[in-house]
C-alpha cells in the first residue's frame, strides 16, 4: 500500500510537468511584421507584447529625431498600455494603416496625440 500511494503520488507530481500539459510559452513574433498583423496582434491577450512593441517605436522616434536635430513627436505623460490602446483604437478605425508596416503604422496611429504642434496646443489652453 504505501508503495502503490508513493507511485501515485509522484505521479501526481510529475504529470504537470508532461510537455502535453504545460503553459503554452509566448507565440513567438516575427521582427518586421504589418500593421495589419500588430493588429491582430494587440486585439487579441499578448503578454504586453503590443504594449512593448509599439513602446518600442515610440522610443526608436524620438532617438531618430534626437539624431538630426528635428522634433517630430514630443514626450508627454503616457503608458505603454496606453499607446498600445491609442494604437489599437487608430488600427480599428483606420484600415489603410494596417497596410503599412507595423512601425510606420504606429507612428501614423500616434502622430497626432503626440505631435509637438498639439502638446504646445493643449499646454497653451491649460
Amino acid at each position: 500500500m504505501n508503495r502503490t500511494f508513493l507511485v501515485m503520488t509522484l505521479s501526481a507530481l510529475l504529470l504537470p510537468l508532461s510537455p502535453a500539459l504545460a503553459t503554452a510559452p509566448l507565440k513567438e513574433i516575427p521582427a518586421f511584421f504589418s500593421g495589419e498583423r500588430l493588429f491582430e496582434i494587440c486585439s487579441h491577450p499578448n503578454y504586453g507584447q503590443c504594449s512593448m512593441y509599439v513602446a518600442g517605436v515610440i522610443d526608436g522616434i524620438f532617438y531618430a529625431d534626437g539624431e538630426d536635430g528635428r522634433q517630430g513627436l514630443c514626450r508627454m505623460e503616457m503608458t505603454n498600455q496606453g499607446a498600445a490602446e491609442l494604437v489599437l483604437s487608430r488600427l480599428e478605425s483606420d484600415e489603410a494603416l494596417r497596410g503599412l508596416s507595423a512601425a510606420a503604422a504606429v507612428h501614423a496611429a500616434v502622430a497626432d496625440s503626440l505631435s509637438c504642434a498639439s502638446t504646445r496646443v493643449i499646454a497653451a489652453t491649460s
